[in-house]
């Protein structure tokens, strides 16, 4: 008798473990493959000039959208690249906040950067320097300077606005503005582009290799450039571009009685 419950004791005990074995393993698996969190509010922070709603578009993700939890990660990492990729800010971070139950906040913290750049200009009008310095004995007259600047995000709408100042051998003025959106559903935006620039010389013709000019006190050549740009982007991964430039440019007779083919376009070859 005292061996049969010796044998029926570890028999009991493997019938009362298994079970348990069993309850457990399932719910962890469950999980695992199921998981997931509803999105309850998109909170951004961090932002002094960009607005909260051109940060919202580029993250493809609203609130009331589902995220398995396996794949929250690799979710929040992707709409952190998506930010950066804007060259909006310096640095983004990711976040879960006020986890209850399914559903939680993602918080984006994003650092801005500087927006605002400016360069001086500095350029020879000859090709190179030993022809500026050699052949044009380093004149002064023939030399560009002036500034670039650059405003990025100027009204916080990822808007661009770019100016150009230049005075000396050749003058030009150029101005650009860019906005993305220009709609409420932030798929079209519009562009503009203005630009002029004269030169009291000009390289008329050639003889012997090298480069002939003519030069008078009044502004011998004149180019004026207008475009305007309209983009659709209706996904965030894709963009449609479209311009239209009307360009301007005119000599004085002068230059067109010295060299009468200045401004005429080589006439086409055709081959039999």
């Amino acid at each position: 008798m005292y061996r049969r419950l010796q044998l029926l004791i570890p028999c009991l005990l493997t019938l009362a473990i298994a079970p348990v074995w069993g309850q457990t393993a399932q719910p962890l698996q469950v999980v695992s493959d199921e998981g997931y969190i509803v999105v309850r509010h998109i909170i951004v922070s961090g932002n002094k000039k960009t607005r909260n709603s051109i940060i919202l578009r580029e993250l493809g993700t609203v609130p009331g959208d589902t995220i398995k939890l396996k794949e929250l990660s690799a979710t929040l990492e992707a709409r952190r690249k998506q930010l950066l990729n804007t060259s909006l800010f310096l640095n983004v971070t990711s976040n879960v906040k006020n986890w209850v139950g399914n559903e939680a906040d993602i918080e984006f913290e994003v650092w801005e950067r500087w927006y605002t750049f400016a360069f001086p200009i500095f350029k020879l009008a000859d090709r190179n320097f030993n022809q500026w310095l050699v052949e044009q004995k380093g004149s002064i007259d023939r030399v560009n300077i002036g500034v670039k600047a650059f405003q990025d995000n100027l009204t916080g709408r990822a808007d661009e606005m770019k100016a150009e100042l230049q005075i000396g051998y050749t003058q030009r003025a150029v101005l650009a503005y860019e906005l993305p959106y220009v709609d409420k559903k932030y798929r079209h935006g519009l562009g503009f582009v203005f630009s002029y620039s004269r030169n009291r010389e000009v390289n008329d013709s050639t003889a012997d290799n090298k480069q002939h000019f003519y030069r008078r006190d009044d502004f011998l050549r004149r180019n004026f450039s207008a475009g305007i740009s309209y983009t659709y982007r209706k996904a965030i991964n894709t963009r449609h571009q479209a311009y239209l430039t009307y360009n301007d440019e005119n000599v004085d007779d002068s230059v067109a009685i010295r060299n009468p083919q200045y401004l005429v376009m080589a006439a086409p070859v055709h081959v039999s």
